[in-house]
């Protein structure tokens, strides 16, 4: 006998996917401070860190600028349909940005729900593809 309140049956309303975006995200080159400030992006790696900004990280001072490691450009399509697995829900979202900064990779994404940022790494994606879902 199934019960009409099982709380996965009320969990799983259809998702209405947007279409894809044709502007307002990053491929093929990583984001810039720039990119961050208009909302195409979701986060950036700086190249450098200037004096002033060291001094604020560590708390003391500092006299010289530091090079960063910064990123490249994950090789995903972008953009894409996606979820995103956190704690335990898998969130629509459309990806929007991917770079690879040493060993970590990660994308940005707008939710679907409320077109909000949010970031995760790779492996926290579950890639659907540019044809909606």
């Amino acid at each position: 006998m199934s019960s009409t309140n099982d709380p996965d049956a009320a969990q799983q309303t259809p998702v209405q996917w947007p279409l894809l975006p044709t502007s307002g995200f990053i491929s093929g080159r990583v984001a810039t401070q720039e990119d961050v400030d208009q909302d195409i992006a979701a986060f950036g790696f700086p190249q450098k860190l200037d004096a002033e900004q060291v001094a604020k990280l560590t708390g003391g001072e500092a006299t010289q600028e530091v090079e960063c490691a910064g990123s490249k450009p994950l090789e995903i399509l972008i953009p894409q349909y996606a979820f995103l697995n956190l704690n335990g829900q898998k969130l629509p979202c459309i990806v929007i940005q991917g770079e690879a900064s040493g060993d970590a990779q990660i994308v940005g994404c707008r939710l679907v729900k409320d077109n909000t940022l949010a970031i995760g790494l790779l492996e926290d994606f579950e890639l659907l593809g540019q044809t909606s879902p």
